[in-house]
């Protein structure tokens, strides 16, 4: 008996000892589920390591991660077991952090931090945009499970607002060339019942819309500019629209 138990221990101790130093390029399995996502350069183990990210349009960034906790008081999993990580992903226009908690079959991502918008330059030049300034995220939760292939599984867990500190934009409409000043905007980010994430945008001074955005399901990307908002473009505009009124909508493919 006491053979078998020294034995028990030592093959416990072994597994501890291997598992505590898996290197971190396991994590490439996990970014292989996400399109258009690649990893080089991987660093660590798998509890506290990091990686460089690169996207399909040529953009990289460096992605940090710890282990912060293997169990959660509130977990129906044995032994209370759910793996939370700390992690970090930044360049010199992004700076994320967040956590990271693992379940049985699905994953709960925390994000917040500043965002330049030339990230998003390839999604907002499919609508001949161009912006200068800086985003602001505020802590956002959404979950997915492990399986997820499209953006229809992703879900958003509780309302956000993500906010522009205002700049210079540039912008074609009706076939002219456009170059103004704005505000700071901020959008407040919901999810409908049939789980298209919708924001609806204003200056920040009240709840008059401007212009509203609806991410569907089929990752399609759909714009409606109010008349209040083209009046703030100081843009020449026919017609006798109310303010709310949506007077151009425009419909792009995100991905």
């Amino acid at each position: 008996m006491k053979k078998a138990a020294v034995v028990t221990l030592v093959l416990f101790i072994g597994a501890a000892s291997i598992a505590l130093f898996l290197p971190a390029n396991l994590a490439q399995f996990a970014v292989k589920q996400m399109p258009g996502i690649d990893a080089i350069r991987f660093g660590g183990t798998i509890w506290n390591g990091q990686t460089t990210l690169i996207v399909e349009s040529g953009q990289t960034a460096k992605l940090s991660w710890r282990l912060a906790g293997l169990t959660n008081p509130q977990s129906n999993e044995i032994f209370g077991l759910q793996p939370s990580f700390q992690w970090t992903l930044g360049n010199a226009d992004l700076d994320l952090k967040g956590t990271l908690d693992l379940h049985r079959s699905s994953a709960n991502l925390l994000a917040e931090g500043k965002i330049d918008s030339s990230v998003l330059t390839p999604i907002l030049n499919r609508f001949d945009i161009f912006l200068s300034g800086h985003f602001l995220l505020a802590p956002s939760q959404v979950t997915a499970p492990y399986d997820a292939r499209s953006l229809e599984e992703v879900s958003l867990v509780n309302p956000t607002t993500l906010t522009w500190s205002g700049g210079q934009i540039s912008y074609i409409l009706t076939g002219q060339y456009n170059q103004i000043e704005l505000p700071r905007l901020v959008a407040h980010v919901d999810k409908q019942s049939n789980q298209t994430v919708i924001a609806n945008i204003n200056d920040g001074s009240n709840n008059a819309k401007l212009l509203d955005l609806a991410l569907n399901r089929d990752g399609m990307i759909r714009v409606r500019l109010n008349r209040r908002f083209i009046d703030l473009l100081a843009f020449p505009w026919p017609g006798e629209q109310e303010p709310n009124d949506v007077i151009i909508e425009v419909e792009r493919p995100i991905l």
